[in-house]
């Protein structure tokens, strides 16, 4: 029994990944009794496929498949790049190199002589992998093989061999929540050093990624990040500014569901009625009408200068005769509670005179003659 499987059942769920299209997901484990690598695909992934595939044998008994004992996939596929030449469509192999290739100097301790060896082992299949790629590269080049059968591949690798190399053998079985979080910020810097490197717009490209860091800090878990992502994607990635589309850019429309916090110096909020917020479809449940004052406030947050909460005093009554007059009275939002009023500017379309000239002028108005001079 291994508690880790319990632990990625709960967290991971399978069904999901089978019915997943979008992203092929390709994991290898070693067959012990024929040596051999084995790929899972995501179609038929299960949690022992998983397990399999990071199975140490000097740490945990291997893991049987359909009669089958597995270990871990690193050492015949670390990782395997051969499902890539016939199953995806992209010419271009992103690898995360984690285990060091080179490291000066001779080991004398048992440990380091065992680490070494370990990444020795570990590299053996990605290198053998990468000359093969580059074997057929040159065949290609030269013209003896079928470029309709082949293809060139290209080889892209992430590393930072500075900062992992000192890391000692023991820093592998390392699962304090602090030296997780540095191998993270060793990735993210990593990243963004090779993307510096690769592209020119690398700091707008890495700007998408800190937009998406920001909003997924902003939902309460992943399923309401996702779900947010979803009903509003981005049209296009975010770039440094050019020539003016004045015709294009003047107003922008757009959803609550997409929030970035104050991402626009002026917005103006449609609606601010109950019925709108909280939905009509909302009331009756305490739960959604939390989560309704929770998009509110989201899109009161997109704001940076200037936050317009428009209120409408009419609603006019639909399938009605051309400039007809029907119509009901909007009843303001719920959450605009006197604390909240208090905080704003109160303002009326059409206004041309103060709320004090207005109020004297009513008081003035004698309705009852008003009314007589109707008969």
């Amino acid at each position: 029994m291994n508690p880790l499987k319990d632990i990625l059942e709960s967290c991971v769920d399978f069904s999901c990944v089978h019915e997943c299209s979008d992203i092929k997901l390709f994991i290898s484990a070693t067959n012990v009794e024929t040596g051999r690598v084995k790929i899972f695909d995501s179609h038929h992934l299960t949690a022992d496929m998983v397990m399999a595939s990071a199975c140490l044998p000097h740490m945990f008994q291997a893991v049987v498949i359909d009669g089958v004992p597995y270990w871990d996939g690193g050492y015949m596929g670390n990782p395997s790049l051969f499902p890539f030449h016939h199953q995806a469509d992209a010419a271009d192999i992103l690898v995360v190199q984690i285990n060091p290739i080179e490291r000066k100097g001779i080991p004398t301790t048992p440990m380091e002589i065992q680490n070494r060896m370990n990444e020795i082992n570990f590299n053996s299949s990605l290198i053998q992998e990468l000359r093969a790629i580059d074997f057929v590269a040159r065949l290609l080049e030269e013209g003896r093989i079928d470029t309709q059968q082949y293809r060139q591949e290209y080889i892209h690798i992430i590393e930072n061999q500075e900062a992992l190399r000192p890391l000692g053998a023991s820093s592998k079985l390392n699962a304090e929540w602090a030296f997780l979080t540095h191998l993270r910020d060793i990735g993210r810097e990593s990243a963004a050093l090779w993307l510096e490197r690769h592209f020119d717009d690398s700091q707008v490209r890495w700007k998408d990624v800190e937009q998406l860091q920001m909003l997924a800090t902003q939902s309460t878990d992943a399923e309401h990040f996702l779900a947010d992502l979803t009903l509003d994607p981005p049209v296009a990635s975010g770039n440094q500014a050019g020539d003016p589309l004045k015709d294009e850019d003047f107003l922008i429309l757009s959803t609550v569901h997409s929030a970035k916090g104050q991402e626009w110096n002026s917005v103006f909020l449609l609606n601010v009625v109950d019925g709108s917020f909280p939905s009509e479809f909302a009331t009756g449940d305490d739960r959604l009408i939390e989560e309704e004052r929770r998009l509110l406030y989201v899109a009161a947050t997109r704001a940076k200068d200037h936050l317009h909460l428009l209120v409408p005093l009419k609603f006019y009554v639909p399938q009605q005769q051309r400039y007809g007059a029907k119509h009901v009275y909007g009843a303001q939002s719920r959450f605009m509670t006197a604390p909240v009023l208090a905080t704003c500017e109160r303002r009326f379309y059409g206004e041309s005179q103060s709320r004090n000239q207005i109020g004297e002028a009513v008081a003035q108005l004698d309705l009852p003659s008003k009314i007589s001079e109707l008969w």
